[in-house]
């Protein structure tokens, strides 16, 4: 019993070691986002994990088949076959293929597994054999097979603990990211409003940085979002046209681009990250989880092999490509998807601010990095702060504002009169007002709690919202500014430089370095944006100007716009038709100066430059990029819910 004991966990060890090292080589092929240093790390605790598993598994079987005479009497050869079938097995339903080359080398990696732990277990076997001097007393085997492998354990968790958890700088300061789904600029009275709708974000401003210019790189959600939170421009992200629906574009893909997305930045800087959010285009499947500790979107689309293990870290995408993380993914649910609150519907600010404050308050000590997403301010505009004012003005409001509605309004299947585009602002501008009264309690808790000065605090939106500007409505399929330009207050740890107004244009994507600067973490390379606070040690007036390229539309023909400070190129890819504005006599974009080559011929030299740049790394993603799962009836009915894919 105690020599076949042994020799099963000798070759389970050996077995599991040659696993983990295959199932290193496959993920490592299959990922690109980490660094190398990482990745070294990475494989030496895959294979400790393997070979620790290995090791208990096969001690199990020895126990059990040491009583089968056949087997008790050539352990050796039992074993090392059992060993060697592990390999092949592995990899294989792990890894499946159709190919039938991947089979072969399987086999042979099955009976080159065999010679090996074979040869090792038996030359390890015979050196432990007890001398007839020393006999050995099956209480000692189960000691030693116990003992073994607790200090090779020992030390693949204490690499994994470290690798998940990376330590903080001393005196990091939290990060707070709010964004508000299209919140138009205009509409907050620290951009000039006269309405009185932000009353509690105006005050925010004191204390902030205002940048009066700041866009977006996309008119929708998944786009805008993305591209900020990599900093690249949204045909770099993986983001693939599809098919059409209608007159709306399919894309397939998400979030998938090598480069670090802000919350893996923060996430391996030692930062508890936690996302609390509301919209089906930025779930887990569509790569918005990367690098959250804690991610919350009710709108999570929950699939077989969807894997969920938020306290990994680094260490959980890895773990997830692995044959065990595979079936570690099937026995794992979610975490709960959000709090039920009484008469609080999962889309209202209300829902998300009080889970986020439960968030914080079990936060614990680390620095965090928390990610808000409100939905208030998007179509159908469903919150329950219906204000007095609109119903005074509209005792018998003039339609039901569902999603059907408004897709039809998009697509111009239905008429409106202006008495019912005045009632669409004034319940979009309810919503505006209902946000931001919950934005300023969450802002008091922080002050409340001693967490606001030492705070990163960023609010904006991920794009704005038409309403007739230039003859349509909502959002997705034009590049006006009443689209791409969004707020953006900026509230830098112990109130620097608060109050202070800035109108040179900047972007979205300057989100990322900005947080990297200030948090004292490594900017990533390859980035498109430039940090914020450059611009602000310039006294404003940075040395090159920035310009804005926007591209991906949600509807109808693909357009591409370049933005400077004065003059902006929208081009058409389809049609090849181009229009320019002169920004500072025409800032409401209404006289097309495209026949005008001594504007219209360098903005549409660069334009071009940018977009072939962008469109190479979009044709790699188009062929050999990671793909999302395809939508399941469930997502298509909630995305109709908030507008989209509407017949």
């Amino acid at each position: 019993m105690g020599r076949n004991l042994k020799i099963a966990a000798l070759v389970g060890m050996l077995a599991g070691m040659l696993v983990g090292i295959a199932e290193a080589v496959a993920v490592a092929h299959g990922l690109h986002r980490l660094p190398a240093a990482t990745v070294s790390w990475l494989w030496l605790i895959t294979v400790g994990i393997y070979a620790t598993v290995g090791w208990a598994t096969f001690g199990v079987l020895g126990l059990v088949t040491g009583a089968v005479p056949p087997l008790s009497r050539r352990p050796l050869v039992a074993f090392s076959a059992l060993g060697a079938a592990v390999v092949p097995l592995a990899i294989l339903l792990g890894h499946p293929s159709t190919d039938p080359f991947r089979w072969a080398w399987a086999v042979v990696a099955a009976a080159a597994a065999g010679a090996v732990t074979g040869l090792i277990a038996g030359r390890l076997a015979r050196r432990t054999e007890p001398r007839p001097d020393r006999p050995r007393s099956p209480r000692r085997y189960a000691w030693w097979l116990l003992l073994w492998p607790v200090p090779f354990a020992a030390v693949v968790a204490v690499l994994g603990v470290r690798l998940a958890y990376p330590s903080p700088r001393a005196g990091a300061p939290n990060v707070l990211l709010i964004t508000v789904d299209a919140l138009r600029a205009d509409r907050l009275g620290c951009y000039g409003s006269r309405l009185g709708l932000t009353p509690n974000l105006d005050r925010f401003a004191q204390d902030a940085v205002v940048f009066r210019s700041a866009f977006s790189s996309a008119p929708w959600t998944e786009a805008s979002l993305g591209s900020a939170f990599t900093s690249l421009f949204p045909s770099e992200l993986g983001l693939v046209r599809g098919n059409r629906l209608d007159d709306q574009v399919r894309f397939e893909g998400g979030v998938f681009t090598p480069q670090p997305t802000l919350a893996e930045l923060l996430r391996n800087g030692g930062y508890l990250t936690m996302a609390e959010l509301v919209n089906p285009q930025i779930r887990r499947d569509r790569g918005f989880s990367r690098g959250f500790v804690q991610f919350r979107n009710p709108d999570d689309l929950v699939l077989p092999g969807t894997i969920f293990l938020p306290r990994l870290g680094r260490y959980e995408q890895w773990f997830a490509s692995t044959s065990l993380g595979r079936i570690a993914s099937a026995r794992t649910g979610p975490e709960p998807r959000y709090r039920a609150l009484p008469g609080v519907d999962k889309d209202d600010v209300e829902r998300l601010v009080r889970d986020a404050e439960d968030r914080l308050a079990r936060g614990g000590g680390r620095p965090a990095f928390l990610w808000m997403h409100l939905m208030d301010t998007h179509v159908p505009y469903r919150s329950r702060a219906v204000s007095a004012a609109t119903r005074a003005a509209f005792p018998h409001p003039p339609f039901a504002i569902t999603d059907k509605f408004c897709k039809d309004l998009v697509w111009k299947r239905v008429q409106i009169s202006e008495q019912g585009k005045r009632y669409l602002e004034a319940v979009y501008s309810d919503q505006v007002r209902h946000a931001d009264l919950w934005i300023g309690r969450f802002l008091q808790y922080l002050k409340d709690r001693r967490l606001y000065d030492n705070t990163l605090i960023i609010v904006s939106a991920d794009h704005g919202e038409e309403f007739w500007d230039h003859g349509g409505f909502e959002h997705g399929r034009t590049m006006y500014d009443e689209v791409l330009r969004v707020p953006l207050l900026v509230k830098f740890p112990g109130g620097k430089d608060g109050g202070r107004q800035v109108a040179q244009l900047v972007r979205s994507i300057d989100v990322l370095p900005t947080v990297a600067q200030v948090t004292g973490l490594p900017i990533p390379r390859g980035i498109r944006g430039r940090a914020l606070t450059e611009l602000l040690a310039d006294g404003g007036s940075a040395s090159e100007p920035r310009e804005l390229y926007a591209e991906s539309t949600l509807y109808g023909e693909e357009q591409k716009a370049l933005r400077t400070a004065d003059c902006k190129l929208i081009f058409r890819t389809e049609s090849r038709k181009t229009e320019v504005y002169d920004l500072r006599s025409d800032p409401a974009e209404r006289r097309d100066l495209s026949r005008d080559e001594a504007i219209a011929a360098p903005l549409r030299e660069r334009l071009m430059r940018l977009a072939r740049e962008s469109e190479q790394r979009g044709a790699w993603w188009a062929k050999y990029g990671e793909k999302a799962p395809p939508l399941d009836q469930q997502s298509l009915e909630r995305l109709r819910s908030i507008g989209y894919m509407a017949k």
